[in-house]
């Protein structure tokens, strides 16, 4: 079953630690450590337009899968993958399934926010610098 929402610690593939909010008991599975009163005002939060490494996985039946991030790029979970009983809430009863991990997908960052994170940067109107024939 879910847990509570809290601050914990991801560990980037650029070598920071940030803190990301995200399901204490997934976090705790997964590679996260705690984030402590002392020193959640001190961390940075996670970037805009980083994308957390993470793991699918699929039901042996099929009929359901989940997305578990990683919080650091040593996790056994994103590294080697494997087979898992994942519990969680199905209606109103919490069930376990048996099944694997299908697929690990590494951190990533967008490409269209500038240097403060605030938006996309792009030039409108400007010549391309082609020569196609508009002399500018």
């Amino acid at each position: 079953m879910a847990g509570s929402i809290k601050w914990m610690k991801y560990v980037s593939d650029d070598g920071n630690t940030y803190r990301v909010k995200i399901d204490e008991s997934n976090g705790e599975n997964h590679d996260f450590d705690d984030v402590t009163t002392a020193s959640a005002d001190a961390m940075e939060e996670l970037p805009k337009g980083y994308q957390m490494r993470h793991v699918l996985w699929r039901s042996d039946t099929g009929n359901a899968g989940r997305k578990f991030y990683c919080g650091k790029p040593t996790s056994a979970d994103f590294i080697i993958g494997g087979n898992s009983i994942v519990n969680f809430l199905i209606g109103t009863a919490l069930g376990a399934l048996d099944g694997s991990f299908t697929r690990a997908v590494g951190e990533a960052r967008s490409l269209f926010k500038n240097a403060a994170g605030t938006g996309a940067t792009s030039v409108q109107g400007g010549d391309t610098g082609l020569n196609d024939g508009d002399a500018t």
